[in-house]
């Protein structure tokens, strides 16, 4: 009975898409726990267009999965009610919203995907993994013999699914295009891009006035016209997020992988470059091609971890004259060299540059677990990330940590008196004490994270 009520759910709502040209699929949704707000996001958003288009089915039905482990640490993963609906998921479309920043999780997820691929019969398997955190190392290189290349083996892992179909893998902002190729088989990979959902926020369409607040970039139905401005968080307010008039590449691959994403809005373009020292093994960042000068620049990339490339191309940007500094990665796999670097661009020795020409970070909400509270707790914990690597070096006795603290602030600290050997723990513990701490509200207004739960509808 069960299976015919799906089987009419989703010819009704094949009928009510077709009235209007368009034929949508309804899918059932699975999700593992770590994505869980990506998938609820999505669910609520299917909510709110079918509310405002006046549709009675869903798109978007949940199927909740239990994930669990057994004493001896295996999994014990349960699809909720599966005993009472035997055969509901039979020939339905699979949505599953998967999340693989956890080596334990990813085999726990193709587990699921194992058996839903084997056992369920189903229709089609789109699985929806926003970011993959081994998309770069989807090569080796003379030297590296040895090094797994990990992206290489989990698209062997999708391949290996047993679904003569193929398994649909999303993904946005791949590292490297040819992994691509890498999805053949039993599965393919479908690569997008989070540029439009940025562009929704900071765009204006040529012509627009920069203080025009509602007109949004293009936008494909009206319903999603509505609700792109309601469905951005925003940790705080940006004033100027419309007055960004130049976009900056922090090297030529991101140009030739974004720029034509920006044609349409009448935006100056920088590319910057890393130059090597000479004498040296270093490498700068220096502007290449274009000119910021007085400029409100974006700049964008593809990633970030610790944010050096990001940090060393705005310092280039403001050198060469930048009025201010946004920044938008589509992926933010936040290290701790991150936040030390912003806890350190924040309140050393050049914070009052900083603090006047930075005025937003975007990034999207792809890294599971990415939002206003982790934000919150990563700030606040940044000088004690700073104060450990200093406890590290001094234990390490490589380099010393007060000339460190030195060269980080100046001022006052350039003052403080030589430290006798054998009390550096306890002089470094009374210095630590002396730096400042991070004002969280302040910094955490600047820091802005975009859902894709609209651009993941979009794509489907």
């Amino acid at each position: 009975m069960s299976s015919m009520l799906a089987s009419l759910h989703r010819v009704d709502r094949m009928l009510a898409s077709c009235a209007g040209g368009k034929v949508e699929r309804a899918y059932a949704v699975l999700w593992h726990k770590s994505a869980e707000a990506l998938a609820q996001s999505i669910i609520a958003l299917d909510g709110r267009m079918n509310e405002q288009a006046g549709h009675a089915t869903k798109r978007f039905e949940r199927i909740p999965v239990t994930w669990e482990r057994w004493d001896n640490g295996a999994d014990k993963i349960t699809i909720d009610g599966m005993h009472t609906m035997d055969g509901y998921l039979s020939n339905r479309d699979i949505l599953f919203i998967a999340s693989f920043r956890d080596n334990a999780d990813t085999l726990s997820q193709f587990h699921l995907l194992h058996y839903i691929c084997l056992q369920l019969r189903p229709a089609s398997v789109t699985v929806v993994l926003p970011y993959i955190p081994v998309g770069t190392m989807e090569r080796i290189v003379p030297g590296e013999e040895g090094i797994v290349p990990a992206a290489a083996t989990l698209a062997s892992m999708f391949n290996g699914l047993p679904f003569n179909p193929g398994v649909r893998v999303m993904t946005y902002e791949i590292h490297a295009l040819p992994m691509m190729f890498y999805y053949q088989g039993q599965s393919g990979l479908t690569a997008h891009s989070a540029i439009p959902a940025l562009l929704r926020v900071v765009g204006r369409r040529a012509g627009a006035e920069s203080n025009d607040r509602t007109e949004l970039v293009d936008v494909d139905t009206e319903i999603l016209d509505g609700l792109s401005k309601a469905d951005t968080v925003r940790l705080g307010d940006n004033a100027d997020h419309s007055r960004i008039n130049c976009i900056a590449f922090p090297d030529d691959g991101a140009q030739k992988r974004f720029s034509g994403s920006f044609e349409d809005f009448c935006m100056d373009i920088v590319v910057c470059a890393k130059q090597h020292v000479p004498m040296s093994t270093k490498k700068i960042v220096r502007v290449e091609a274009g000119d910021p000068d007085g400029k409100h620049v974006l700049i964008v990339d593809d990633m970030t971890r610790s944010g050096g490339t990001l940090f060393e191309c705005m310092e280039a940007v403001i050198a060469r004259g930048a009025a201010k500094v946004s920044m938008f990665v589509t992926h933010g796999d936040f290290t701790d060299e991150f936040w030390v670097a912003l806890y350190l661009k924040s309140y050393g020795k050049d914070a009052a540059q900083f603090d006047s020409k930075f005025d937003a970070f975007y990034t999207t909400d792809s890294v599971s677990g990415l939002g206003k509270k982790f934000l919150s707790q990563r700030l606040g914990a940044s000088k004690h990330m700073y104060v450990g690597s200093l406890t590290k070096m001094l234990a390490e006795g490589k380099a010393s940590p007060f000339d460190k603290i030195r060269q980080d602030f100046g001022g006052n600290f350039d003052r403080m008196p030589t430290v006798d050997e054998g009390k550096q723990y306890q002089a470094l513990q009374e210095w630590a004490d002396q730096l400042p701490r991070f004002d969280v509200a302040n910094i955490e207004s600047k820091l802005k994270i975009i859902p894709l739960a609209e651009s993941i509808v979009r794509d489907l």
